[in-house]
């Protein structure tokens, strides 16, 4: 699908435009008929978190907080915020009458969507593993097969937040 033909058939959800930032309050079956993917850059979700949000957006029949998206020039429509959200309404019965604020930035470029990325995430330290440009030897899918070993043998030492010793962050590793 093309940029044009996504603003075409989600204008009418539009509540707030600036700049190059639109947002929009999307039906469920909507957004999920826009076929979002993670950027590239995104860490792997963490399993755990996405059933948690399942179970709570179900209990809740809400979505909490805003899915930040942006046109990439490679990568068409693409989340870099709230990716766990993201899989979490991809889980979720389409009949369910849920509505989603979403926040695209259309006519971007990596550069910018990467400064907006660190900008929004700036309570939350991210990896320089998903930050920096790809290397001429890529070892991010390395290193993330060994956190998954970890995460699986030890599971009760992961901790999403900044964790004492012996817990560490899957993330920060």
């Amino acid at each position: 699908m093309s940029q044009e033909f996504i603003r075409k058939h989600i204008h009418e959800y539009r509540v707030k435009e600036a700049g190059d930032r639109v947002t929009y309050v999307l039906p469920l079956d909507e957004l999920l008929g826009r076929r979002p993917k993670p950027w590239s850059r995104q860490r792997p979700v963490d399993e755990g978190r996405v059933t948690a949000i399942v179970t709570t957006i179900q209990e809740r029949s809400d979505v909490d907080g805003m899915l930040l998206m942006a046109w990439h020039p490679a990568e068409d429509l693409v989340v870099y915020d709230g990716q766990h959200r993201w899989t979490a309404l991809t889980k979720l019965d389409t009949a369910l009458p849920l509505e989603v604020v979403v926040e695209i930035l259309w006519n971007t470029t990596e550069e910018h969507i990467h400064r907006e990325f660190v900008r929004v995430n700036q309570s939350m330290p991210v990896s320089e593993l998903y930050l920096a440009p790809k290397p001429d030897v890529d070892i991010r899918s390395d290193i993330e097969a060994y956190v998954r070993i970890l995460v699986k043998k030890y599971p009760d030492f992961v901790s999403t937040k900044k964790p004492n010793r012996p817990n560490f962050n899957r993330d920060m590793l």
